[in-house]
């Protein structure tokens, strides 16, 4: 109990990585990545995951295919349960989380370390040396890391990757990353530095839209069906082998429970491809769809893809879940810029337990906390 209030107090102290990151580019203040000074023993090879879509599928894909014969750390953001799901230990294609014990102990000495040398660090900046320092203490042969906002003024660039993986993009995060495609490929290739080795690209616009951001670097260009693929091929390429396709289980992505009265599918989807192509994996009739939108989301492009599947008869009915954070869209507001004409329900969110227990098919997508929240009343 101890460790948690403690852990818990500790990180309520670290400000927010991308608030932070709003106001330096509001105030034109240039943002800069904190120095590694974590005392690393190991000399890992660091693969950076960067992109809009794909990317934790992709960081978990690599870790699996690259663990059944090397020691692999994994760095992902953000969670659905526990904070510890963010720092994993992969070996033999399974992995294993750090405990919060041994993350409690590793905070406290960056955070010194940091504050001694007169640096304040966010959340995200603490958790990502902190899991630094976990990748030695294993002797980690390879390290995964995701980028969690862009990539030029992520915490993650603050070492060297030998590998880069850029996923799909999307326009995303445009006060911060720019408000054109262009901008956004600019700040997350930005992650490719002197001794980058190879940059593996999903091919989505043609080669000719990346050539400016990516320097004499060797580049493989890929025209894949998804993350699975993507992974398999660059895991395939690094380790000089050709891979034989392999499950991977990613949690609230496309994540299937079984429910006394029924099925469960929970997917973090909250933009307006990323809930097409949900929507187009579930298959049947009759599915009741929970969801929760933030106020920065494409509202009215989500819901136009959640018409043309109640149309289909594919969902038959929208049960809108209103959450505390006052991030998200209150069930008017949800209501008013959807321009639904569709059977919508609202429920708050400390009902939603009986309210996912009373229908036979349940998808629930729009955010990692509605997902989190779903796994977490139904444990």
């Amino acid at each position: 109990m101890m460790v948690h209030l403690g852990l818990n107090r500790i990180l309520a102290s670290l400000c927010d990585n991308r608030r932070a990151l709003h106001l330096a580019k509001k105030e034109n203040i240039l943002w800069k990545v904190p120095p590694l000074l974590i005392p690393l023993s190991n000399s890992p090879h660091f693969i950076e995951v960067v992109g809009s879509k794909w990317k934790t599928s992709t960081a978990y894909g690599l870790a699996q295919y690259i663990s059944y014969s090397h020691r692999v750390g994994l760095f992902t953001s953000p969670h659905l349960l526990s904070i510890s799901e963010r720092i994993q230990f992969w070996q033999d294609g399974c992995p294993s989380e750090i405990q919060l014990p041994e993350l409690y102990r590793l905070l406290k000495r960056v955070i010194k370390l940091y504050s001694d040398n007169g640096i304040d660090l966010s959340y995200f900046e603490a958790l990502f040396f902190s899991a630094l320092l976990w990748f030695d203490e294993m002797d980690c042969e390879f390290v995964i890391l995701e980028a969690g906002l862009g990539g030029r003024f992520d915490a993650t660039n603050a070492v060297e990757h030998h590998f880069v993986v850029l996923t799909r993009l999307e326009l995303e995060h445009t006060n911060i990353l720019g408000d054109s495609l262009d901008a956004i490929a600019s700040e997350k290739l930005a992650v490719i530095g002197d001794v980058t080795e190879k940059v593996f690209i999903y091919d989505q616009f043609g080669e000719d839209f990346y050539r400016p951001y990516l320097g004499d670097k060797s580049v493989e260009f890929l025209q894949v069906s998804g993350p699975d693929e993507l992974a398999r091929h660059v895991a395939g390429a690094i380790l000089r082998r050709r891979l034989k396709p392999s499950r991977i289980v990613v949690p609230g992505r496309m994540e299937e429970l079984s429910l006394p009265s029924g099925r469960l599918v929970l997917d973090v989807a909250h933009t307006t491809d990323s809930v097409s192509f949900v929507l187009n994996r579930i298959h049947g009739s009759g599915w009741s769809l929970f969801l929760s939108l933030a106020k920065d989301k494409d509202v009215e492009g989500i819901s136009c893809h959640i018409a043309i599947a109640f149309e289909n008869n594919k969902i038959k009915r929208i049960i809108y879940v209103e959450q505390e954070d006052e991030r998200f869209l209150s069930g008017q507001e949800f209501f008013l810029d959807s321009g639904l004409s569709l059977p919508l329900y609202l429920i708050d969110s400390r009902y939603l337990k009986e309210h996912l227990l009373a229908f036979r098919k349940v998808l629930v997508i729009g955010s990692h906390s509605l997902v989190g929240e779903a796994k977490r009343c139904l444990r």
